[in-house]
């Protein structure tokens, strides 16, 4: 090939390409190739890091959401930096937390975040954290409360094949939640108000069941308001 062959196959390709971008930027966005860095240099890849998410649950009734199926804006902490205002939503069948942003055509996308990365997150009011559980893994934990001692809660949900006059249906069971008391660093589950109260020693024993009894607080059924009121009183002793 002769070198008038060569630049004449270079210019062909050239401007391929750059027609190809011109009509993707006008059916996408009308972004111009400027846009596009200042997009890409406002990129965080301690952010924008992770797989695609993939939702897949054909005919299925109920939800593998904490709270609500719609994302909503909240403070999330990945390898120690903290961002604001973020669209995250927490799928506790998948025990995964996403992230939903608007890449640099205009479409949204959602990421699931490295829960090796991942620190903590806020969904609404709930706040969570991440923590090794009693195999030594990561996972996800609802938090209640601050200081030495604080309530974790793990929470799960299950899918089921259910049959009914001859069709099938896939069903998120209800969320259930697996609770445990942190102090001086390690987790302990409990099931019940002799349970929770154990962990003080014989110390603080009496005085916990006492408050139990007195507020009428069964630990296996109450709200985060009544947990919160326990854990800041179990702080004080």
């Amino acid at each position: 090939m002769s070198k008038k062959q060569t630049k004449i196959v270079i210019l062909i390709v050239v401007s391929s390409v750059f027609f190809s971008l011109h009509a993707l930027s006008q059916k996408a966005a009308p972004l111009i190739p400027s846009d596009i860095y200042k997009y890409l240099e406002s990129m965080d890849p301690t952010l924008i890091n992770g797989k695609q998410y993939t939702y897949f649950a054909p005919k299925s009734m109920g939800s593998p959401f904490f709270s609500t199926s719609e994302f909503i804006s909240g403070r999330i902490t990945i390898r120690g930096r903290t961002f604001e205002k973020q669209e995250l939503r927490y799928d506790i069948y998948n025990q995964q937390v996403t992230l939903r942003f608007v890449d640099a055509i205009g479409a949204n996308r959602i990421l699931v975040i490295p829960i090796e990365w991942l620190e903590s997150f806020n969904i609404g009011s709930f706040y969570f954290e991440v923590h090794k559980g009693a195999k030594d893994e990561l996972q996800i934990y609802q938090v209640i409360g601050a200081g030495a001692v604080k309530c974790l809660y793990h929470w799960k949900c299950f899918m089921a094949l259910e049959s009914n006059l001859g069709q099938s249906k896939y069903v998120f069971t209800e969320q259930q939640r697996e609770a445990y008391l942190q102090k001086d660093g390690r987790l302990y589950l409990y099931g019940s108000n002799k349970s929770f109260a154990k962990f003080f020693g014989d110390q603080h024993y009496d005085t916990v069941r006492k408050y139990l009894r007195s507020h009428k607080v069964k630990v296996a059924k109450a709200n985060d308001s009544t947990m919160l009121e326990l854990i800041n009183y179990c702080n004080s002793l």
